[in-house]
């Protein structure tokens, strides 16, 4: 409860230093994934608690920031992720950005990258690149995902990811396809599913995700989604 309430009060407190920016939407997130195997008798699961805020100046920039704290089963230790976008909007249905995005868990890891989103009307897709070169790790990932409604309560989601991490001694690599569902129990309330496949270094495991979503503002929400190595392994 006391982590919910920093992070509402973290969005709040941007909001109120950023009287130059228009306000556009947010949102904050709960959810829970886990892979179905266990490791060593014990369950490799993460529980997330996330929030967004987006604010728009000028005619077509915007600035995302997003907040979120990882709670990870395996290891019985936290983390978070940091991320800000600089976005501008082409028209209504193009939207191209750049970010700087931190993950800590014990050391930190800062991140650049490039994203894209377009919406056709019944849904959209995302797709994005981001590198690291630091000192002691080389990170790369990159991924697209799409939604498409099938009703007005009811979307579809699907989305691929590539992993490519290493350091002075060790290299991996991993696929991780991820298919789901987005329900909208009631305004601006929405619950999400998903099922996954993770494969790398010869070796797949499937995971599932759940979670809930609450989105506010003009444009209930914002213009992306969450980047980061926490935010592509599930149970990491």
């Amino acid at each position: 409860m006391k982590t919910a309430l920093s992070l509402i009060v973290g969005l709040s407190a941007l909001a109120g230093t950023a009287q130059a920016f228009e306000f556009k939407g947010a949102e904050i997130g709960l959810s829970y994934s886990s892979f179905f195997d266990e490791a060593e008798d014990d369950s490799v699961a993460t529980t997330t608690l996330d929030g967004s805020a987006e604010f728009g100046f000028g005619q077509n920039f915007y600035v995302q920031v997003d907040l979120a704290r990882h709670d990870f089963s395996l290891i019985s230790e936290s983390g978070t992720t940091a991320a800000v976008h600089g976005i501008y909007s082409l028209n209504e249905q193009l939207a191209l950005g750049a970010f700087y995005e931190n993950s800590d868990i014990d050391d930190s890891i800062g991140s650049f990258g490039i994203e894209g989103k377009y919406d056709f009307g019944l849904g959209y897709a995302e797709a994005y690149f981001q590198k690291d070169n630091e000192d002691d790790v080389d990170l790369t990932l990159l991924g697209i995902m799409g939604s498409w409604d099938m009703s007005e309560q009811l979307a579809i989601t699907a989305a691929y990811d590539y992993v490519d991490i290493e350091d002075f001694s060790a290299e991996a690599d991993a696929n991780v396809y991820t298919f789901g569902v987005r329900y909208n129990l009631v305004e601006n309330t929405t619950l999400t599913a998903e099922l996954g496949l993770a494969d790398g270094d010869g070796d797949s495991e499937g995971f599932f995700g759940l979670g809930i979503e609450y989105n506010f503002g003009p444009n209930r929400g914002t213009t992306f989604g969450k980047r980061g190595l926490f935010n592509v392994f599930p149970g990491l």
